[in-house]
């Protein structure tokens, strides 16, 4: 492809529908396709961490600054030509490697040994890959400067005058409208600027999700107050470069903005750094699966094979390490016609994981009819032939509850969600410390919680509300100090935006690095309405897993700490049920 080409397209690209895939076109015109060496790379970059279910290994249990996950993406870069003996260098060297780790800005510094003059910038990208996916989009972004340079990563700002004069009734503009987005605002004004009224009015008909409002409404009172009017060079945050300038003439506005950093440090939101190391993870995540997603699916008979024999491999490992299933029709007969919200919550739970394991059981059987040649491969078999390769979970297998987990991750997971219920169901008697994540419908599970103190006090369900404890102790002794007094105690959940200070149970800053805090157990407590506190608590949105859009399951009352609730809104401060790996 031409540098002409390559630009135009780029221009294109930037300013219609697939402007999502511009870093990935980058990323594409400056690599081979051609050279095995350059394939092996591409196929680490879009898989990474092994697939294999083999117990931990002895590195992680010696050092604990290397997470499950990053071994095992080292692990699999060792198998790729040009690295081997990358583990050793990590045993023989992990002080060293270690506090490359800890670098703010890894991709700047050399790697350990031999390493840094033994790689090309292609190959360090991928060891920055396994270690820090945070960093790979600046990586790329420097691998783009040196090939391409500067300009391919300085796409054109989209001047919707000189596209708008560009159409003509064959080639129309045409809008998709997104949640959050409107362009008709921009269409009538597009030389003029049109001075706000209440912001109520202008923004908060474009946001519907409640909590987005909630962010929404507090970034209207820190901007929209006496105080920006009054105070001279009015500063919107933390950081002295975002502030508003003196009445000027247009050129002095214009320099101004240009002196504003091409990337919006989290402060300048009020958020901590780390919610830029969590937010890049998720774009390398998604670069990284969209690549994916782009390869043409052409291979030779050999690798065919291989795939083959890899993926019977391990749908045979899965099939052996699935959970049995748990027996309904004895449960349904012990616990009776009369049955507390509680046990038909067990019941429905039970139901649903006995028809996940079932369907798993006929699709992995299926499958692997399917790749001997006795049966006809399916569309469905199809993705999940796929899928398993890929090392995800298969679309049919995720309609049970969502999940962002690896496949690996997920069919451990999923043993010890059975696990949960078998003891339940076999003692009949419900768990003293209960985990939310392994219900597939905890919003249900809550509301047996509610109909149980309901039924108890004798009390309208509609005029119960939650109140929430959250222990000092670890986990297990909590367990043993836990007193009778209504509703349950859950355990296993995450924090995210945030730390926990155990000492005086309230929120805190966490520390660099620290995406996620594990909480200690809360007791969910259902009390009237009229009891519920409301001050000097940050209300807290609890989330099924991380992509938090349609995952909302409760609202969990924290306290604030030193700071006040609108704090921990512009942070994002937020529970999770579940984590991704």
């Amino acid at each position: 492809m031409s540098q002409f080409s390559a630009r135009v397209a780029l221009d294109l690209l930037c300013s219609t529908l697939l402007v999502m895939l511009k870093s990935k076109y980058r990323s594409t015109i400056v690599t081979p396709s051609c050279n095995c060496i350059y394939c092996s790379l591409f196929s680490y970059c879009f898989f990474a961490s092994t697939n294999t279910l083999a117990i931990i290994h002895a590195f992680l249990q010696q050092h604990g600054w290397i997470s499950e996950q990053n071994w095992d993406n080292i692990t699999e870069l060792d198998k790729v030509p040009g690295f081997h003996g990358i583990i050793d260098s990590f045993e023989q060297n992990f002080k060293s490697w270690n506090a490359w780790y800890a670098t703010t800005f890894p991709e700047q510094e050399d790697l350990i040994g031999e390493w840094n003059d033994k790689l090309t910038d292609f190959q360090k990208i991928c060891v920055v890959r396994s270690l820090r996916p945070d960093r790979i989009s600046f990586c790329m972004t420097q691998f783009i400067i040196s090939k391409l340079g500067p300009r391919y990563v300085e796409p054109p700002v989209l001047d919707l005058k000189a596209t708008f004069e560009e159409s003509i009734s064959q080639t129309p503009l045409i809008f998709v409208l997104s949640p959050g987005v409107d362009p008709a605002q921009s269409l009538i004004s597009l030389s003029e600027t049109v001075k706000m009224s209440q912001p109520g009015v202008n923004y908060g008909g474009h946001v519907t999700d409640d909590w987005d409002r909630r962010l929404l409404t507090t970034y209207i009172n820190q901007f929209y107050c006496d105080q920006a009017l009054h105070t001279r060079k009015f500063r919107f945050s933390s950081l002295t470069n975002y502030f508003i300038p003196d009445d000027g003439d247009l050129q002095s506005y214009i320099d101004q903005i240009q002196m504003l950093p091409n990337f919006d440090k989290p402060e300048a939101f009020g958020q901590h750094p780390n919610a830029d190391i969590a937010s890049l993870i998720g774009e390398t995540r998604m670069l990284f699966e969209t690549l994916l997603s782009m390869q043409a699916q052409t291979s030779s008979g050999g690798t065919a094979e291989n795939a083959e024999a890899k993926v019977l491999d391990l749908a045979k490992d899965i099939m052996l390490g699935m959970p049995d299933e748990i027996n309904y029709e004895q449960t349904a007969k012990i616990i009776g016609i009369n049955r507390t919200p509680l046990e038909v919550v067990l019941l429905q739970e039970i139901e649903r994981y006995n028809a996940l394991i079932d369907n798993m059981r006929a699709h992995l059987i299926d499958l692997r009819r399917g790749i001997q040649g006795l049966v006809v491969m399916s569309s469905d078999l199809e993705e999940i032939y796929l899928a398993v390769y890929e090392g995800r979970v298969p679309l049919q297998w995720l309609k049970s509850y969502n999940s962002l987990k690896p496949l690996a991750a997920w069919a451990r997971d999923l043993n010890l969600r059975v696990g949960h219920f078998n003891i339940w169901a076999k003692t009949l008697r419900p768990p003293s410390l209960f985990w939310l994540a392994a219900y597939t419908f905890p919003t249900g599970f809550l509301t047996a919680v509610l109909q149980t103190a309901a039924r108890t006090t004798k009390t309208p369900i509609d005029e119960l509300s939650w109140e929430f404890y959250v222990f000092i102790e670890e986990d297990a002794a909590a367990a043993r100090i836990i007193r009778e007094g209504g509703g349950v105690y859950i355990r296993n959940l995450f924090l995210e935006g945030a730390g926990w200070l155990r000492k005086n149970q309230c929120l805190q800053d966490p520390l660099p690095m620290e995406l996620i805090c594990p909480l200690p157990v809360i007791h969910f407590k259902p009390v009237d309405n009229l009891k519920k506190r409301i001050r000097g608590v940050y209300q807290c949105p609890a989330y099924y897993y991380p992509v938090r859009s349609g995952s909302f399951i409760i609202a969990i009352d924290l306290r604030s700490g030193t700071e006040k609730a609108d704090y921990w809104i512009k942070r994002g401060t937020a529970i999770l049920l579940s984590l991704p790996a």
